[in-house]
């Protein structure tokens, strides 16, 4: 019988992919209620009676679970603010790593695109979207949202210009100058790559199925390069470290 470490292990390398297929269908459906003024669990019967499985809608609208009928304005508006705060942390957080530990911005953040985390937030919105109606804190915050970012946009590239001339004046100037930039421009990549991240959610199903049917590389090659590159691992030579000495050239110490 496995371990309860190596069935957690099993599950973490297996579960990652219907993990992120299962979160992008509730991001769409998610999109679908806040379009619709509607919740995602009246959204799903709707969408069964439209693809001919009516069984199946009759049986979602007489057999709802009672939780699904809570409903919550305040909660409902807390997890949108949840929502949007759980984005900010995946944008800072790759910004703390390269101040702590010099790790690449843009490399780091680019690796939230298809992750779980970034799946996980549209768990929140789709929380949001079920206990309550979320389009009109929705259009507050984006409508707020748009020129506070071009304001703090202005301010930074200011800064960064005003600095930078200075510097041309008292050098001393010119590192912090240096160092703004530098600030500015990995924000910049992790937000990018956060946005990224989190739109690109809803069309993972899709992207992968277009990926699966168009692939360029045969499964039987690609298991042959990799049975290639074991073979070729398991009959190369293991460093010790030591350095090769010619026996033909090298003095022979302790003999006559």
């Amino acid at each position: 019988m496995k371990s309860w470490m190596e069935l957690g292990k099993e599950w973490r390398s297996k579960a990652d992919a219907p993990y992120r297929m299962a979160a992008s269908v509730l991001a769409v459906l998610t999109i679908a209620a806040i379009a619709t003024d509607k919740t995602p669990a009246a959204i799903l019967p709707m969408l069964f009676a439209a693809t001919g499985w009516r069984s199946g809608s009759e049986w979602l609208i007489t057999s709802m679970p009672p939780f699904l009928e809570f409903r919550d304005q305040g909660l409902s508006h807390a997890a949108v603010y949840a929502f949007f705060i759980a984005i900010g942390i995946l944008w800072v957080l790759p910004l703390i790593r390269n101040r702590i530990d010099g790790v690449d911005t843009f490399y780091d953040s680019a690796g939230l695109v298809w992750s779980r985390a970034a799946a996980s937030c549209w768990l929140i919105l789709l929380f949001a979207a079920q206990t309550g109606n979320v389009r009109v804190v929705l259009e507050r915050i984006l409508s707020n949202a748009g020129p506070t970012m071009a304001g703090v946009l202005a301010w930074a590239l200011g800064a960064v210009a005003v600095v930078w001339l200075f510097g041309l004046r008292f050098p001393f100037l010119a590192s912090l100058g240096s160092l703004l930039a530098q600030v500015f421009t990995a924000g910049f990549n992790a937000g990018a790559n956060v946005g990224l991240a989190v739109l690109a959610v809803p069309v993972s199903v899709p992207w992968t199925v277009c990926s699966w049917l168009f692939t360029t590389t045969s499964q039987a090659f690609i298991e042959a390069e990799e049975k290639s590159a074991r073979i070729r691992a398991e009959n190369s030579p293991v460093a010790s470290g030591a350095i090769p000495i010619d026996r033909e050239t090298a003095p022979n110490f302790g003999h006559r």
